[in-house]
């Protein structure tokens, strides 16, 4: 195996990186991630967390019933009218559905 500016090839010279190299680069991404402000998307009851194999959406439930609320709104959301903490009841303080203001 031979190095050639510090990465190594294997028999016919297909690069890879050393695990150390991958896990520091992991490292330094998840530092940046918490970082970041944090969203009131993040602990609302009306989102759906969608995954694909290289991204993270939060999408909110409430755009189905409600076009006032994006699908995916941009993050971080600091402020948001149809935002309910996980485990609150089904219905606010006057009765109302969640996500129907009055």
């Amino acid at each position: 195996m031979e190095v050639h500016g510090g990465t190594k090839t294997r028999t016919g010279g297909t690069k890879w990186r050393e695990p150390v190299v991958l896990l520091a680069a992991l490292f330094r991404r998840l530092q940046r991630a918490e970082m970041m402000t944090p969203s009131l998307c993040e602990t609302c009851k009306n989102v759906r967390e969608v995954r694909t194999a290289r991204s993270r959406f939060l999408l909110c439930e409430l755009s189905v019933t409600n076009a006032a609320y994006p699908k995916y709104p941009p993050q971080p959301v600091v402020r948001c009218g149809g935002y309910q903490p996980r485990g609150e009841a089904n219905q606010d303080e006057q009765g109302d559905p969640p996500g129907h203001p009055a």
